[in-house]
Formats: structure tokens, C-alpha cells, sequence
């Protein structure tokens, strides 16, 4: 979900409060809360059901058609998803970087053209810690969506610089190779 090594540990309280006790003295683990796991979720560039994915968007948009095996027969929604793959889709997910200091974008933030045309939406935004600057997951106008890409966004009702990045790997923020 986040990219990175992690539990989650469901059961009574008395129990669950002793193994906390035990993976935290022991094993020198830290807890991490919602605003940890939102961050690095954004900065591996993965997409959140309800933000970045949902019923309206197709796989394909959200940069996920090569998960999408049209050729293992029958199923819910085929002949759908084969319109969809046949044509290029009008606007595609994107990683966007900020290149103003503290433009923190915000979901449902516009994306804009340098011309100031809209062509797009935040759907998630936030401060990385990685990046050291504000990032961004947007659809944008395909015609837009290449990385190296000049946009803009408006954050708090003024338009800052944004760069279409290429969509970071958890690997590749970490810095390893497992």
C-alpha cells in the first residue's frame, strides 16, 4: 500500500498491547501514523481507491492497463474495458513535482496549462519528506501528461510551477534494490 515493509495487527486489546510492548523495545520498530502512510504512498506514486482509482476511471487512464488480461475470456466488464484499451484515453494519471517552495498541493486542485488552460485535477497532494517540495497524483490532457512537462497548479488561489515527473518506484526512494 505504501511501498514499504510494514503491519497492520488486528485482535482483543490485552494481547495486541503486549506484542506492541515486545516489536517496539525489542526490534527498535517505530509506529507510523496516517499522515506517514499517506506520504509515502504518495511519493511511490501509487494510487488510492477513491482519489486516483474509482468506478468512473478506466485501468487504462490510471496508467494500470497492463494489469488488464483481455484475452483470459469472459468476465464483468470486458467488452468495456476492450473499447477502452482500443482508444487512447483523453487524460492519463501523472506524478507532479512542485518547483515553488511550499506549494503544497491539495486535492481538487486545477492543473493548468502554461497558457492557463485547465486541464486537469489534483487527486492526491501533500509535503514529501523525500522530495524535500510538494508532490502531486493529477489527470491531466493526455496531450499534457509527458514527463518534463511545464503545468501549473493552484494552491491556496494561485497558480505555482509543477513538473510532469516520471512516476517514482518505492524502490527507487528508498534506494535499494529488494
Amino acid at each position: 500500500y505504501t511501498g514499504e515493509d510494514g503491519f497492520e495487527v488486528f485482535g482483543p486489546v490485552e494481547p495486541i498491547a503486549t506484542l506492541w510492548d515486545l516489536i517496539t523495545a525489542d526490534l527498535n520498530a517505530s509506529p507510523a501514523g496516517l499522515g506517514a502512510r499517506d506520504s509515502l504512498r504518495l511519493e511511490a506514486g501509487l494510487p488510492l481507491y477513491g482519489h486516483e482509482i474509482d468506478e468512473a476511471t478506466s485501468p487504462f487512464e490510471a496508467g494500470l492497463g497492463r494489469f488488464v488480461k483481455l484475452d483470459k475470456g469472459r468476465f464483468l466488464g470486458v467488452d468495456t474495458l476492450r473499447e477502452h484499451a482500443s482508444r487512447q484515453p483523453t487524460r492519463k494519471l501523472v506524478f507532479l513535482q512542485m518547483l515553488e517552495p511550499g506549494a503544497i498541493p491539495r486535492s481538487g486542485g486545477e492543473v493548468l496549462s502554461t497558457n492557463q488552460t485547465v486541464i486537469g485535477k489534483v487527486t492526491s497532494g501533500g509535503y514529501s519528506p523525500i522530495f524535500r517540495s510538494g508532490i502531486a497524483l493529477a489527470y491531466v490532457a493526455t496531450t499534457l501528461a509527458d514527463p518534463g512537462t511545464l503545468l501549473q497548479v493552484k494552491v491556496r488561489d494561485r497558480l505555482m510551477l509543477a513538473l510532469v515527473a516520471s512516476r517514482p518506484s518505492a524502490k527507487s526512494i528508498r534506494g535499494t534494490s529488494t
